[in-house]
């Protein structure tokens, strides 16, 4: 099987292309620079030229508060991009699997979100990630929308980095406490757990030449705070040494934090569909893929 992963410099590509390598499936990473997916020419030239058998598009434009300011960049990498996707897989007759968000939700429903609950997105990004989906789904039949949410990874920028930042800023003095949003909760997601899924879902696909098509939740099975997310990092941080000691973790609301683009108070998702469809796939352990990360982290302070 070989299958081209778009967005293979970002966490879940990078995750994707790394894990793949184990596997009997090929991989076919190629970033922005190697292919611009809001180019409709490009990606004809990319099936032409790879001739993939499955396509995962992690690409997106994830600069949540930018995109405020940019919402026709977040447009065509969110929207026109995976509309692009899924018309040349459906020409090519090979199926896309497409990463989406939980920001397409408003964050005003009590309890877990499900893949039938009225979607609302808050603003430019979560706008443009849903006109993605449509977009998919209009194209082509073949394909699954993985909707997951709090994203961190071994590779690039993401929450637990910024706290051991943090904490390092704190234990050399330069600032006395880290305050972190109590009021929003979610389901982290580390990236290799949402990799190793997408390849069972590739394998399935091999195995049976078809799947359950559709939209499905797949995050950390286990919900939490921003504010208790934090303060397990660091934790955890302090007991296997990365830091010398856990600074304090300030719980503060949102109002206390204002951002340029809204974020939803409630992004937990119910994967109860995905585990129904996909038996044998775990959800994320956010709380292991914590571990993971911080014990490939040199000692901070």
């Amino acid at each position: 099987m070989k299958v081209l992963i778009t967005g293979a410099r970002g966490q879940v590509g990078s995750a994707l292309c790394r894990l793949a390598e184990a596997t009997a499936i090929t991989p076919i990473g190629l970033d922005s620079s190697q292919l611009d997916i809001t180019d409709m020419a490009a990606v004809g030239a990319a099936f032409a030229a790879y001739e993939p058998d499955f396509v995962v598009n992690a690409a997106a434009y994830t600069a949540v508060d930018k995109a405020e300011s940019e919402p026709d960049k977040a447009a065509a990498v969110n929207a026109t991009g995976p509309a692009n996707l899924a018309a040349k897989a459906a020409q090519h007759g090979v199926p896309l699997l497409h990463i989406s968000t939980d920001y397409v939700f408003d964050g005003q429903q009590p309890g877990a979100y499900d893949e039938a609950s009225p979607v609302a997105p808050l603003g430019a990004y979560g706008r443009t990630k849903l006109d993605g989906e449509k977009a998919v789904t209009d194209a082509h039949e073949q394909n699954i929308i993985l909707r997951t949410s709090w994203v961190f990874a071994l590779e690039g920028g993401n929450f637990p980095k910024t706290m051991l930042r943090l904490a390092g800023e704190c234990l050399s003095g330069e600032r006395d406490k880290i305050a972190v949003v109590a009021d929003q909760m979610g389901c982290p997601s580390f990236a290799d757990d949402i990799a190793a899924a997408i390849l069972g879902i590739v394998r399935q696909f091999e195995q049976q030449g078809k799947l359950p098509w559709g939209i499905y939740h797949y995050c950390g099975a286990e919900a939490c705070s921003w504010h208790a997310f934090a303060e397990h990092i660091l934790q955890r941080a302090a007991e296997l040494g990365v830091i010398s000691s856990k600074p304090q973790v300030a719980a503060i609301t949102t109002e206390d934090f204002p951002t340029p683009a809204p974020r939803p108070g409630n992004s937990v998702m119910s994967c109860t569909k995905f585990q129904q469809s996909f038996p044998g796939l775990p959800l994320s352990d956010w709380k292991a893929g914590v571990e993971s990360l911080l014990k490939i982290s040199g000692k901070i302070a």
